[in-house]
């Protein structure tokens, strides 16, 4: 599974051109002799970073990101295919779910890295090796369990934030490097102030 962030992939020059779920409609004439349209293979078994039209990398152009999410979700809407049979309704549910499902995990510096190191499969538990990292994130629990001050809270959760984004840089510099079980280390150290970062603002006032 490791090997999949050294996959090259092809720079695409824009946003996708055509509907996901109307490429993979075989028409009659190439399977059989009928006037009724087949789906050839689910969106779901696609590459991430393919399905939504951008390089395989760590470093996403986020705005890109985006827009081509917006743009899939557009063309593959299942209200586009209301007066189509049951069963392209069906796909074009499970095509816009799949997109939905890609941006989330793509937008999410974490969740990006943890899908191009371990794909689809169950990742390994997260667990923090370096033990001053440890001692590091309970002493910022244990602050944030007696913290009540907004102005504490968002002092706080600055400086989660900032370690959260230097580690962050760090994944993205063993990414480029092709150190992979780097990448993995620091993913399980990111795990820690993601939840962090979560918990703390949860607790600020918007």
């Amino acid at each position: 599974m490791k090997r999949l962030m050294l996959r090259s992939t092809r720079r695409c020059s824009g946003p996708p051109a055509k509907s996901l779920l109307s490429r993979r409609i075989l028409t009659s004439g190439m399977r059989r002799n009928t006037r009724t349209a087949q789906i050839s293979s689910s969106a779901k078994d696609d590459d991430l970073f393919e399905l939504m039209d951008i390089p395989r990398k760590f470093d996403l152009d986020l705005k890109t990101l985006e827009a081509n999410y917006k743009k899939l979700q557009q063309q593959n809407h299942p209200d586009n295919f209301g007066t189509k049979s049951e069963e392209l309704q069906l796909e074009a549910a499970e095509v816009s779910s799949s997109i939905n499902g890609a941006y989330t995990t793509l937008r999410d510096p974490l969740k990006r890295a943890r899908y191009m190191i371990h794909g689809d499969s169950v990742e390994p538990e997260d667990t923090i090796m370096d033990p001053e990292l440890l001692m590091e994130v309970m002493e910022i629990q244990e602050q944030l369990e007696v913290l009540d001050d907004q102005k504490e809270l968002r002092i706080l959760f600055k400086t989660v934030e900032e370690r959260y984004n230097g580690i962050v840089e760090g994944i993205s510099k063993a990414f480029y490097s092709g150190s992979i079980a780097e990448a993995e280390s620091l993913v399980s150290n990111l795990s820690y102030y993601s939840n962090l970062k979560s918990k703390i603002e949860r607790r600020l006032d918007v």
